[in-house]
């Protein structure tokens, strides 16, 4: 998505590209998942930024993609990251500790096309992400 077209602050946006490369991944097992064609994917895995780790659980369907990541700074970087490549998500909201499985800290969902359909909860608004974000930069 074009820096104009995000909310907040390009530079900031810039900020967020360039922390990418730094982050370190590990993939978690993930049950469910399936290669047929049409089939949504799904991947797990821990990202470790500055000493501090965040899970991200990623489903991709031919007609949409969610994000879901631990509550806190590096989760919200990537949630952040994955808005800065699908755009503004049809749904963006906080999980309460405990409410989605391999989260007991609490979570930041974000929801793109119809794999957001029959998805519930109090909408957050991306500048909440933004705020912070700050801490994990």
């Amino acid at each position: 998505m074009s820096p104009s077209r995000l909310p907040g602050e390009p530079a900031l946006w810039e900020r967020l590209r360039a922390a990418e490369p730094e982050i370190q991944w590990r993939e978690l097992p993930v049950r469910g998942g399936t290669r047929r064609p049409g089939a949504i994917q799904r991947r797990s895995r821990v990202a470790r930024l500055h000493d501090e780790e965040a899970r991200l659980d990623e489903r991709e369907g031919p007609n949409g993609h969610a994000s879901l990541a631990s509550s806190g700074p590096v989760g919200a970087l990537l949630v952040l990251l994955a808005i800065g490549r699908y755009g503004r998500p049809d749904h963006l909201r906080g999980r309460s500790a405990g409410e989605a499985v391999g989260f007991p800290e609490g979570a930041i969902e974000a929801l793109w096309g119809s794999i957001s359909q029959g998805s519930e909860g109090a909408e957050l608004p991306i500048e909440d992400l933004l705020a912070l974000v700050r801490y994990a930069l």
